[in-house]
């Protein structure tokens, strides 16, 4: 496996949660996985990085409206 890492590895080195990568990780069609664990390289990781990064927050928190 070389230098892979695991998503929580990755999650770590980030600074976000191991469900923000796994959906970052989905969304850019990274889908290794070794057993149960979802696994990245360092290239994937740097680019969920930069995307997450440059992403606006959660979406949902923009679909409420208040009355």
């Amino acid at each position: 496996m070389g230098d892979m890492v695991t998503a929580t590895q990755a999650a770590k080195k980030i600074g976000c949660s191991e469900a923000t990568v796994s959906r970052w990780a989905e969304k850019l069609g990274f889908c290794m996985r070794f057993g149960r664990s979802r696994v990245l390289t360092p290239k994937q990781v740097a680019t969920i990085s930069k995307e997450w990064k440059k992403s606006t927050g959660n979406p949902n928190f923009g679909k409420k409206v208040s009355k």
